[in-house]
């Protein structure tokens, strides 16, 4: 039988048929939604012969941005002429106010808010032309139907505005797009990636990318020209939150100050374990990016030393997670548990009861980390020093603000990061080649942590237990 007389054959029909067809048609890679790469050329032919038409720039602002034609035309959304032939897309997040340091030896890395996208300025100033007319948006919708209605692909596919909107998110892994990158690029709700605003991130990195996804619709010469003589090569978005690399050591140093001047008097117990404590409670949050919580990290019960893992609960009773912990972690781990028990040893006479509430904390019966003050031992601890002006007692996200950053100009896997933190990925669809990590990819997380704490704090405090027991540091 030759190709041409073959029949196709009919598709096998139960019971269930209707069922399934109807539950594929909700996954993102077989619904409807996504149409071929012939139908995208032929669209942007038709625009480019049309280029006259205010809605053939639409109908491209909407495939090169990834926003829809209501958000390109929204009054929140800022459209910026630069006269270069390069427009700047504007973002329309509310970023977080900058914060006041306690500290003013520190500071933070500067972000431009809210950020913006680059897209060709011809296409950005006709839809400009018709965002000064006032015309409303859903009916501008509508028109843009009716003039994408009119291409006739000969894939006989339909095109649409959501289809066109769609194109950037289908296509991302092609040019190694994250739906981190997606999602700022087409300015979706700052909660669907959160990661977005604990991170600052470069924005010229992310310019290329884009550019190189644009480039397979349109001529990319003005913009890479742009961003190779006009953006600043330290240009970042994101989190005004994240202190330099200087600024954390600057921190970490008047931990270790702090805590030398305690320890000029052996038998100030109080201050030397609130100090010491401080400083423990900071490189683990460094290195687990536990969030500011009232009895942080909880008890020793949730340390598996065999493992070398951890259980967080940082927001409320159902979100848990079990990570890995680096080797710095486990080393400071261990010194401060040791550091307890010389401190049980030394107190057990003098203090009684201190000494036995040190006991439930050793054997996981109360929190590791606790407070000290002159009515004992308290449930936690609250009381870590001020970054920003303003904190609470339980600290400030600083310390997630600043290692995602980090792990982010590492190269680290951004959804790695993002099951890591402990953020939920709110808009996973099924045509993502993953949907989260896996344990050696969080593994590989606690190493990259570990090898930043050692460049921000490269000496660890050593030694208490042998100093509660009167050996000189």
């Amino acid at each position: 039988m030759t190709l041409e007389a073959k029949q196709k054959l009919p598709a096998l029909k139960n019971k269930y048929s209707k069922a399934h067809e109807k539950r594929r048609s909700k996954f993102g890679s077989s619904a409807k939604e996504r149409i071929s790469s012939a139908a995208l050329i032929e669209t942007v032919r038709y625009c480019e012969k049309h280029q006259d038409n205010p809605l053939a720039a639409l109908a491209l602002g909407t495939l090169l941005s990834g926003r829809t034609s209501t958000q390109l035309l929204s009054a929140d959304q800022k459209i910026e002429l630069t006269g270069t032939g390069v427009a700047k897309l504007h973002g329309t997040w509310n970023i977080a106010r900058t914060p006041i340091l306690t500290n003013p030896k520190m500071s933070v890395i500067p972000v431009e808010k809210p950020g913006y996208v680059l897209i060709p300025e011809d296409i950005a100033a006709r839809i400009l032309e018709l965002k000064n007319q006032g015309v409303n948006s859903d009916d501008c919708k509508n028109d843009l139907k009716s003039f994408l209605l009119a291409i006739r692909p000969s894939t006989l596919e339909r095109v649409t505005p959501d289809t066109l909107s769609r194109i950037l998110n289908f296509q991302k892994h092609l040019f190694k797009l994250s739906n981190f990158d997606v999602s700022f690029i087409a300015d979706e709700e700052k909660h669907v990636f959160s990661q977005n605003s604990y991170a600052c991130f470069g924005a010229i990195k992310l310019f290329n990318k884009h550019a190189d996804y644009m480039a397979q619709f349109v001529d990319m010469s003005p913009v890479r020209k742009f961003i190779e003589t006009n953006v600043p090569a330290d240009l970042r978005f994101g989190s005004p939150r994240v202190l330099t690399r200087d600024s954390v050591a600057t921190f970490f140093n008047r931990i270790k100050e702090e805590l030398k001047g305690a320890t000029l008097n052996r038998y100030d117990y109080e201050n030397i374990h609130h100090w010491y404590s401080v400083y423990v409670i900071n490189i683990l949050q460094l290195a687990t990016l536990h969030r500011p919580y009232n009895n942080i990290f909880r008890t020793l019960s949730e340390f598996d030393f065999v493992s070398k893992t951890a259980e967080i609960l940082d927001k409320h009773e159902v979100h848990t997670r079990i990570l890995p912990l680096g080797e710095r972690a486990l080393s400071e781990i261990h010194e401060y548990v040791n550091y307890l028990e010389a401190l049980q040893e030394q107190v057990r006479f003098d203090s009684p009861h201190v000494a036995a509430e040190l006991k439930k904390s050793l054997d996981g019966k109360a929190n590791l980390f606790r407070e000290w003050n002159k009515e004992g031992l308290l449930e936690g601890f609250s009381s870590l020093p001020e970054v920003f002006q303003g904190d609470t007692n339980n600290g400030s996200n600083w310390c997630r603000h600043f290692m995602i950053s980090k792990l982010i100009d590492r190269g680290v896997s951004r959804e790695a990061v993002n099951m890591f933190s402990g953020h939920r990925m709110l808009s996973e669809h099924s045509h993502e080649p993953t949907k989260s990590a896996t344990f050696d990819d969080l593994r590989f997380v606690a190493a990259e942590l570990d090898a930043i704490i050692a460049d921000c704090v490269p000496m660890s405090v050593k030694g208490m237990a042998n100093y509660m027991r009167g050996v000189p540091l």
